[in-house]
């Protein structure tokens, strides 16, 4: 789930957009970094996001292109050249996503998602989601309801309290056409995964990650503005340290109680734990093909860690697709060492399976 190489992506675009195409034109005039680098960055970081979230990617572009349709319709043909630039750029990248998909699957229109669940696409309608009627309406808003209850939270670990100074950054930011355009990145997200069949809360509302930053400074415009930042007026003297006062109770209650109680709740998740893996990481073993079976994908994830790009050692792991399957795996490495792990008996490998009597 590469959320933050997405944030990351979602930043340097927003950033190269903002500097290339500034409220006052005469503002472009002093700026230090030249445009073509700016067209540059702006259109291989979307690019890039097409390839790594693509509906992410989705999201954070709408605001930008309410902006660039603007843009086109009022701007000089110097703006036009730029927008079709990062356009192009945009496109550049995007193509290797159906490249992609047709060098793992043979066909570029097919999400390797749906390999391993069919119904998980996007869309509305029968064969969407785990529902028997598949994705509707109804249930994309209980989804979008239900994961911004979680960030209501999660956001700053302000329990019921994150959302707190939105408003009050919106109505700071409503003459800032820069911080409208960033702030409108979470709108488009919250929009584009209402065609997502499942929302987000164990791990909070994950699918509005990229949003983090806008909610960030959009907040903090909301803090600025209620302590009495922005003037020089005499009830700053008193709003400012107020405001302090309150985000220190809040930061400490955070610290203190929320996240030790939200991160602890995730220990054990899934039956994963450091104990299985310290448990096979002193079996030294080298050139061995582990088996692992378990019901669930998560026990088996957990232990490749073990493995390259994470380790530097020969070790295999392999989650058990029933005894033909298998027998083919081992077949295959038979130069390997072979052993079974079973995620309902994490500290033992065995030789055999143990539905197999030993000879």
């Amino acid at each position: 789930m590469p959320h933050n190489f997405s944030l990351f992506l979602s930043l340097a675009f927003s950033l190269a957009w903002l500097h290339l195409f500034p409220v006052r034109w005469s503002l472009a005039k002093r700026r230090k970094r030249p445009d073509w680098l700016l067209v540059l960055l702006a259109g291989l970081s979307m690019g890039m996001l097409v390839i790594t979230r693509p509906l992410t990617a989705v999201g954070v572009s709408l605001p930008f292109i309410i902006h660039g349709i603007y843009l086109f319709l009022r701007g000089n043909r110097t703006v036009r050249l730029q927008l079709a630039s990062v356009s192009v750029g945009v496109l550049f990248m995007a193509v290797f996503l159906p490249v992609w998909q047709g060098a793992l699957t043979g066909d570029p229109g097919l999400n390797p998602y749906t390999l391993w669940w069919s119904y998980d696409r996007v869309g509305f309608g029968p064969g969407i989601g785990v529902t028997e009627n598949g994705h509707s309406l109804a249930i994309a808003l209980d989804n979008a309801l239900f994961s911004l209850r979680a960030g209501q939270h999660d956001l700053f670990g302000w329990p019921y309290l994150s959302w707190l100074f939105l408003p009050l950054g919106l109505l700071a930011l409503r003459r800032n056409r820069k911080g409208l355009i960033f702030f409108g990145i979470f709108p488009g997200l919250v929009l584009v995964y209402t065609a997502y069949w499942i929302g987000s809360w164990l791990f909070g509302p994950r699918y509005y990650y990229e949003a983090l930053p806008a909610l960030a400074v959009t907040s903090a415009a909301g803090v600025a503005w209620v302590g009495g930042f922005f003037t020089v007026a005499p009830s700053a003297r008193w709003r400012r340290p107020l405001t302090v006062g309150v985000l220190a109770v809040l930061m400490f209650g955070n610290f203190v109680f929320y996240i030790p109680a939200r991160i602890g709740g995730m220990r054990g998740l899934y039956n994963i734990s450091g104990d299985s893996i310290d448990f096979i990481e002193k079996q030294e073993l080298a050139e061995a093909l582990v088996i692992v079976h378990s019901e669930r994908w998560m026990e088996y994830a957990n232990l490749l860690l073990l493995t390259p790009p994470f380790t530097d050692n020969d070790m295999l792991i392999s989650w058990s697709r029933g005894g033909i399957k298998d027998a083919e795996m081992e077949a295959f490495f038979d130069d390997y060492k072979i052993f079974h792990y079973y995620a309902d008996d994490p500290l033992m490998l065995y030789p055999i399976p143990k539905s197999q009597p030993a000879e």
